[in-house]
């Protein structure tokens, strides 16, 4: 791994679960619509259930 990873490079090693710099955060993944069980209500809610995913 090189020392210093590009946003897109580090996203893309998260999502083929390469080990990258560190674990980049994202909280609107390109317009994501969830499945209703996850949907929100507002932006504390929809923050909630994004951490809630690491549990």
């Amino acid at each position: 791994m090189r020392g210093f990873l590009s946003s897109k490079e580090r996203m893309l090693m998260a999502i083929d679960h390469k080990e990258a710099d560190y674990v980049p955060l994202v909280l609107r993944p390109f317009g994501w619509k969830p499945p209703s069980h996850l949907r929100w209500r507002d932006e504390f809610e929809r923050a909630e259930r994004f951490l809630s995913f690491g549990n």
